[in-house]
């Protein structure tokens, strides 16, 4: 009997909590569901404002103060503003993009690029091994890099260091067999901004070394070695940043 009473104890309980936060989550979701709707199909452009409380509460059949919880969603995420005493207005579109005004032009500026490049190659590469990393793939790649090898213009010399522009074409079609388009545009973005901010410093590409990476990288692929991989990559991409501004002899690559 004791334990009959504390099963049904127990499920009552499940119940209670089971059932309130579902209601109103659900309630919650419909509001900000049935704002954006509104937003989006009821002609409303950035800078435009909204109907009183009271107008767009009666158009979405929800009460007031369910109206201005769903308004302060949209307000955290960017898509409306409450002006006091004005109204509640449509927000422009705005995503944040690094530009090179953002990138300060010094050893600072280096090295902070060089941990969120070396992020994103790396975060490139596991997808890699996880989503696309097949027979037909591999020999892309390896097509890719004896191709790029064997059309390179003879090295010139430069400081006892061989110097090519800038190839990013390797780390680009790891990332573009992912097919992950968020990823790839990221990556776009810090190959410009890394060959921006090398060429300001006065650095030029060393290629005779990144030749030598890319192939250490693409046979750990092909032994499906993927934490070996990710290794060689930071490598790759990791520089000493002391020893390069005390001997700008050296190059990155």
């Amino acid at each position: 009997m004791i334990i009959n009473k504390r099963w049904e104890f127990a499920m009552a309980s499940a119940d209670y909590e089971r059932m309130i936060p579902i209601q109103k989550t659900n309630i919650y979701r419909e509001v900000v569901m049935r704002i954006n709707q509104l937003l989006d199909e009821g002609g409303y452009a950035p800078g435009d404002r909204l109907p009183p409380e009271r107008v767009l509460s009666e158009q979405l059949g929800v009460s007031r103060t369910t109206l201005r919880q769903g308004i302060k969603v949209l307000e955290s995420i960017g898509r409306l503003e409450t002006r006091v005493g004005s109204g509640t207005y449509v927000c422009p579109d705005h995503i944040p993009q690094v530009s090179i005004q953002d990138i300060d032009i010094n050893k600072k500026g280096i090295t902070d690029l060089i941990t969120v490049r070396c992020g994103i190659e790396i975060t490139a590469l596991n997808a890699f091994f996880q989503t696309a990393r097949t027979p037909e793939n591999i020999s892309a790649l390896e097509r890719l890099l004896k191709e790029d090898q064997a059309r390179s213009p003879q090295p010139r010399k430069s400081n006892s260091s061989y110097t090519y522009r800038y190839d990013f074409k390797f780390e680009e079609m790891i990332a573009q067999i992912t097919t992950n388009k968020i990823l790839i545009l990221q990556q776009q973005q810090i190959h410009a901004l890394w060959t921006y901010l090398w060429g300001k410093l006065g650095f030029l590409p060393r290629m005779g070394r990144a030749n030598i990476d890319h192939n250490n990288i693409l046979d750990a692929i092909k032994d499906n070695e993927p934490e070996l991989a990710c290794i060689f990559m930071r490598r790759h991409v990791q520089r000493d940043i002391d020893s390069l501004f005390i001997d700008n002899s050296s190059s990155p690559s």
